[in-house]
């Protein structure tokens, strides 16, 4: 499945125009690679264009830095088309629709820009009708005119991940999909000011489509996610329009202008009803209200859990009364959003678009369109942290990144721009590389105590069009005692000076156990005593070169049996 240059199993065809571009899709055949060279392109629309799923059919830019340009009515048209790869083209200037994709499957789009849709009452950047099998990788979308960035109609089984939408001040809809589309995601997108209503679940469609056969169901949409995203601005945030069971959760949402979420009835049979709000992290300020709740709706068959709202105008009354309680909602406290919209602030780190615990939250949906995913995973970045990792006084730990990988496309592997180390979650790397080894007193350094923290991995990679990075944690935990019983005095050697710490404190009682701090003393065993067993556990840890084991007496050793065994005797 990787897509690496020179690897696909046809023909190279390279074109410089539309006829040539459209000559070239109506002959090609099963891993055949059209390559475009930089200049304008006219309208193009083609049909039955069919890849393989072992051999896609590749329409790549010649030159990232010079992509093609399509312009016209409509820019980049292909229907009843499967197995299909688009990746390096921009869309500009059309007055109908960008990129438009009607009753297709198993479709890459990748590093695909449609913009500055001129004036036209329902022009999208990105239309699909009747489509399954979509995968939308580091594409933009912007001004997109009275239409949606992306509108979907009758689709399912749809990705859309590091993805753009910019509209500023727009009317519209950023992500629309309606007329019975289900088994969609929206991961890690990016949506600056993208109109009236950034992310919406479901809208308002004729009968006619429903493409998937699925009227009979009334809803406008169902089984949606929408995970990872940041979405600042925009009139709303998210909006629920004629759907159910679509969840809006782990998001980091900043200032919009009237609401944060929607409830609405536009189309469809039934009222809008059990959907999801949760473990998001909202920045706001004066509002219309929190939320605008539409007629023939159920907002209170809504899950509200676990969000961090922080309302910047009124810090003590941020957290706001919703349609139905709310479970164990937080905030009230400035999250610190970095330039990246990470939260600083310790309080708010498990909620929202950067939560460790977002992955795997989604990943409980990707079964719904794993096609799409499996190819994503191709392109993406990944930061393996490993771990869990455990160090205390005296030792040092080897952090790992090797399972690491920068992910690979069109024009040839990847390589990693950075692997920088966050071991106190600050936002400040503390250090760098793919392995590196960091003494406990490094970690005391930094202000990390005894106990359990996560550290971060960012894994950066430039492709040829932007700079893509993923974060990773893993567990780090900071004990209280050396790494091996018998050291003493924490050097991380057992050797003679334990075993001094051992004899001074021979046959005392009352001391904590090892793990406790015992160790210090010669309670190696984690009782509460220093006796022979603990002169045991020291022997079998001594290392030192070229010495031999100190050795008690025999009537020291046997004075620490009787004495061991009389203990267990009197506890029995």
């Amino acid at each position: 499945m990787l897509l690496l240059a020179g690897a696909g199993l046809g023909a190279v065809v390279e074109v410089g125009d539309t006829p040539a571009l459209r000559d070239a899709l109506n002959s090609a055949s099963p891993g055949d690679r059209i390559v475009m060279r930089p200049g304008s392109y006219e309208h193009l629309y083609v049909s039955e264009v069919h890849g393989t799923a072992e051999a896609l059919i590749e329409v790549v830019a010649k030159d990232p830095a010079h992509p093609p340009v399509f312009s016209g009515s409509q820019g980049f048209q292909l229907y009843q088309s499967s197995y299909v790869l688009v990746d390096g083209i921009v869309v500009s200037g059309c007055t109908d629709e960008g990129v438009h994709f009607g009753f297709s499957d198993h479709i890459v789009l990748r590093n695909v820009v449609s913009t500055d849709m001129p004036g036209a009452v329902n022009a999208d950047t990105f239309k699909m009708d009747g489509c399954n099998d979509l995968l939308f990788h580091n594409c933009a979308a912007a001004n997109w005119s009275g239409g949606s960035g992306f509108d979907f109609v009758g689709c399912r089984d749809v990705l859309i991940t590091r993805t753009t939408l910019t509209y500023p001040g727009g009317g519209s809809n950023g992500i629309q999909p309606k007329g019975g589309s289900f088994n969609m995601a929206f991961y890690k997108n990016r949506l600056n000011d993208a109109g009236s209503r950034a992310q919406q679940f479901g809208g308002s469609t004729g009968d006619q489509y429903y493409h998937q056969g699925n009227r009979e169901l009334g809803w406008e949409a169902y089984d949606q996610v929408a995970m990872g995203n940041v979405i600042t601005q925009s009139d709303s945030a998210v909006a629920y329009v004629s759907c159910t069971d679509c969840n809006f959760a782990y998001n980091t949402v900043v200032d919009p202008r009237d609401y944060i979420l929607r409830i609405l009835k536009e189309g469809g049979d039934h009222p809008t009803a059990e959907d999801t709000f949760a473990r998001n992290l909202i920045v706001y300020g004066p509002l219309n209200g929190i939320v605008n709740v539409g007629s023939n709706t159920l907002p209170a068959t809504f899950t509200y859990a676990e969000n961090y709202w922080y309302k910047w105008s009124n810090p003590a009354q941020s957290i706001p009364t919703l349609p139905a309680p709310e479970i164990n909602p937080a905030g009230g406290t400035d999250p610190q959003l970095d330039a990246d919209y990470r939260p600083l602030y310790d309080g708010a780190k498990d909620y929202g678009a950067h939560a460790p615990a977002m992955e795997a939250a989604f990943e409980d949906y990707v079964s719904w369109f794993q096609w799409a995913w499996d190819w994503a995973q191709v392109f993406e970045p990944k930061a393996a942290p490993g771990g869990p990792y455990e160090v205390g006084p005296g030792g040092s730990i080897t952090l790992d990144a090797s399972a690491s990988y920068a992910g690979a496309g069109s024009y040839g592997a990847y390589s990693f721009d950075s692997l920088q180390w966050d071991l106190d979650r600050d936002g400040s790397y503390d250090a760098a590389g793919r392995t590196i080894q960091i003494p406990y007193e490094y970690l005391t350094l930094l202000g990390l105590g005894f106990g359990s923290h996560l550290v971060e991995l960012k894994a950066t990679v430039t492709n040829e069009y932007n700079t893509l990075w993923d974060l990773g944690w893993a567990e780090l935990v900071l004990v209280n005692h050396p790494a091996l019983a018998g050291d003493a005095n924490a050097d991380n050697v057992v050797d003679g000076l334990d075993y001094n710490a051992w004899s001074l404190h021979y046959l005392e009682s009352g001391h904590p156990a090892w793990a406790d701090g015992g160790w210090s003393v010669g309670n190696f065993n984690a009782d509460d005593v220093v006796d022979g067993l603990d002169y045991n556990a020291w022997s079998l840890n001594y290392a030192p070169e070229a010495a031999a084991v100190p050795e008690p007496s025999c009537g020291l050793l046997l004075m620490a049996g009787i004495w061991a065994i009389k203990r267990r005797r009197h506890k029995t």
